[in-house]
């Protein structure tokens, strides 16, 4: 005998109901059936619904795609500069973008060097690099140049920047672009300086102050507030210019998709969602739209002295032949 659905109880026998319901149950007991509760019928229907509850939002989910930024704060900090742009992206595109701290410089080197990212946001120097290495393009960036000049104390010697050869520089630890932008100028390895690292500008002039090195690298928007009338330091040259930070996307993410993720940043949203990240690096200016022809091939060899993205690494044997090769723009990737 099979289990039936118990009927609905008559509303005007409900004082007889708790009784029934006992012998039915005595009754099952008797003829070795299980006890049926009264949903029973009722969950063939539910676990469906359910079933599709789950199925169907992941069907509906559009891919996955990372951001990443280099490791310049804390976890805590980073995430309060980029989670809202991610957020910004994943609620307006149907795809979902999750910003992922890289933990360190070395991790973060690592994972360009092998294109891990679908958005980046970081320097000119690795901006290049992916644009020719991996076909990444530029979406949106810090409008202006980053313009950086080499000062030395008065008392070095030193009047010119090919006088830096054989002396100490303080500066930060290789990829940053102002320590590569001065080792650029002086490519044989037999001129180049000294490298006294300092993690960050404000340390660095003042080892410098300190007799621990001779010159350094200052950014232009940082050079009137060190050097006044009386401090004993003197102008010796300038780095070429180059074009500001920027995002780039990877090949992954469609051209369709760039677009409309290059023109969301644009809006007046997008601008709001970058507030933080704008306010820490471009003192709260709106981003502009970036052109490929802003990075150019002369800039993504800065990277060459870098292992992680030198063309001798074997990583990239045959895909960075244009580094070395020529100068020309940046605009297409070897895959």
């Amino acid at each position: 005998m099979s289990p039936s659905c118990p009927r609905r109880p008559d509303p005007e026998a409900h004082e007889t109901e708790g009784i029934k319901g006992d012998a039915d149950a005595s009754s099952r007991k008797q003829h070795g059936e299980p006890e049926m509760p009264a949903t029973a019928c009722r969950r063939p229907l539910g676990a469906i619904v359910l079933c599709l509850l789950l199925i169907v939002p992941l069907l509906a989910s559009g891919a996955e795609y990372t951001l990443s930024a280099p490791p310049r704060e804390s976890e805590e900090e980073a995430r309060k500069l980029y989670e809202p742009i991610a957020r910004f992206l994943t609620e307006n595109t149907g795809d979902r973008f999750r910003y992922v701290f890289p933990g360190s410089w070395l991790a973060y080197q690592s994972a360009l060097a092998s294109d891990r990212y679908d958005l980046v946001f970081d320097g000119p120097h690795f901006v290049a690099w992916r644009m020719l290495r991996y076909g990444h393009e530029p979406l949106v960036r810090i409008p202006g140049q980053l313009r950086f000049t080499v000062v030395a104390r008065n008392d070095s010697g030193l009047e010119k920047i090919d006088d830096i050869s054989g002396h100490r520089v303080c500066g930060h630890p290789p990829p940053h672009l102002a320590t590569l932008g001065l080792m650029a100028l002086m490519d044989n390895p037999v001129r180049q300086p000294r490298v006294k690292e300092a993690p960050n500008f404000r340390k660095q002039f003042e080892a410098m102050m300190k007799d621990e090195c001779e010159a350094m690298v200052l950014p232009n928007r940082l050079l009137k507030k060190f050097v006044r009338k009386d401090t004993p330091v003197h102008v010796i040259g300038q780095l070429p210019l180059v074009a500001h930070q920027a995002i780039t996307a990877s090949s992954r993410i469609p051209p369709a998709l760039r677009a409309r993720i290059r023109e969301l940043l644009l809006s007046e949203a997008g601008q709001e969602a970058m507030a933080a990240m704008r306010q820490r690096y471009a003192r709260g200016k709106p981003m502009i739209a970036a052109s490929p022809d802003d990075y150019d091939t002369q800039t993504a060899r800065l990277l060459e002295p870098v292992w992680f993205f030198s063309s001798n690494n074997p990583k990239h044997a045959g895909k960075l032949d244009r580094l070395v090769s020529s100068p020309g723009k940046t605009r297409s990737a070897q895959p």
